[in-house]
């Protein structure tokens, strides 16, 4: 009944944080036109970061009032290599499943949501910078609180270990591919990612290693972005 009773308090917070992060992005890409002079970009993106810290808010003081686990602290330099570490292996899992997707028929090489990022970064410099901000600033807060916060705290926990990871990177996964045309190599690889950012966070039980990972990964993502584009 317990378990129950926190599965559907999940349910109804990864609504909602799914919810916030739906309304970031509409409001995100209405600011990202073509024709959007950096006056209307700094309204959008001020816009954008408010909504974020003021709905986000409520939510962690809910999480953390359940486990001090949650509570963001401070980072140390282990905390740091860990992350670094953590990056690599997201970095080394996600070329080899590249790899072996060319080695099938149709395989796309890119992912769905890797090829719209970058078809919005070339529109203009204020789209390269809101993407910046939203990998790194935005994504990580909203994402770890759904995934690492809500699940470790409503749905996983007393399960062993690995069937966190699991539930939680495949769980990930899912979130970034649904609503387009589906690709099992970007599904695996976002998964792979999920299942990276569980164990970075299950080292210690804190939120705020799985968001260093994640903020991390994203700081590379941006600048092969850059290249990219």
């Amino acid at each position: 009944m317990v378990r129950f009773k926190n599965s559907l308090k999940a349910i109804g917070l990864l609504l909602l944080l799914f919810a916030i992060d739906t309304i970031v992005q509409t409001v995100q890409v209405l600011g990202l036109s073509e024709h959007a002079s950096w006056v209307q970009f700094t309204i959008v993106m001020g816009i954008c970061l408010g909504l974020t810290y003021i709905l986000l808010k409520p939510v962690y003081r809910l999480i953390v009032k359940n486990h001090e686990g949650f509570k963001l602290t401070k980072l140390s330099l282990e905390d740091v290599l860990y992350a670094l570490i953590f990056v690599l292996l997201i970095f080394t899992g996600n070329m080899l499943i590249s790899e072996i997707s060319m080695l099938f028929d149709n395989a796309p090489k890119v992912a769905n949501n890797q090829a719209a990022l970058e078809s919005i970064a070339g529109v203009s410099p204020q789209s390269m910078f809101g993407i910046v901000i939203l990998a790194l600033l935005i994504a990580p807060f909203i994402e770890e609180f759904m995934f690492r916060g809500v699940l470790s705290q409503f749905v996983t926990y007393g399960l062993p270990e690995w069937v966190q990871v699991m539930i939680m990177g495949m769980t990930f996964g899912l979130f970034h591919v649904l609503g387009q045309s589906w690709q099992w190599s970007a599904f695996i690889q976002y998964s792979w990612m999920g299942c990276m950012l569980s164990l970075s966070y299950i080292r210690q039980r804190h939120l705020s290693d799985s968001i260093l990972t994640h903020f991390t990964n994203n700081i590379f993502g941006v600048i092969s972005l850059m290249i990219t584009v």
